[in-house]
């Protein structure tokens, strides 16, 4: 793993600043991979534009936090498995559905289950999903805007997920009550 600093407002590089301060307006803290992201105020400003995008998607929120959780799940990324938990219980996401997440279904709304499989599938797969899990999607009552939002959910989270991955970002305290441990031994991880 690479070591990489968590940047305050004050050390992180220039370009870094006004987005991590942006990032505790908005949370009240700076998430630890967001202030290891600093590194590169280019892949911060990246990250945090994509994050404002998915909010205004055609995803509710309900659904944007179903997308990121899955896909941190799907990545083994145990930071961001309960950062994700955390920022959809601030969001009000019904407990069931985020715990249901994080246990890799089923979930009790079929809609959001049809999601989180799509989810599920588009990860594992590296956007190859079967005809028959799309199909099912698109069943479920989601069209084809929604298809590529979730692509963008996708996108979104694999940058935090695989920074948490390549430097193992120290989970904060804000996040600690909803940790993960994830299912797959930690030889398959690396």
């Amino acid at each position: 793993m690479i070591d990489f600093n968590l940047h305050t407002k004050e050390d992180a590089p220039e370009g870094a600043r006004e987005i991590l301060g942006a990032i505790e307006g908005k949370f009240g803290f700076i998430p630890n991979v967001l202030r290891q992201i600093a590194e590169a105020p280019a892949a911060l400003a990246g990250v945090a534009q994509l994050l404002g995008i998915l909010e205004s998607s055609s995803l509710t929120t309900t659904e944007q936090q179903i997308v990121l959780i899955e896909v941190a799940r799907q990545n083994t990324s145990e930071y961001c498995v309960a950062a994700n938990s955390t920022v959809a219980q601030m969001q009000t996401v019904p407990a069931d559905v985020v715990e249901g997440v994080r246990k890799g279904g089923p979930l009790a709304d079929p809609k959001l289950e049809a999601l989180r499989r799509f989810v599920e599938e588009m990860v594992r797969s590296r956007g190859n999903a079967s005809e028959e899990t799309l199909r099912a999607f698109l069943a479920a009552g989601y069209g084809k805007a929604q298809v590529l939002d979730v692509i963008l959910g996708i996108a979104t989270e694999t940058m935090a997920s695989y920074t948490d991955r390549v430097s193992g970002v120290p989970i904060d305290d804000q996040f600690r009550p909803n940790a993960w441990t994830s299912p797959e031994p930690a030889a398959a991880r690396s």
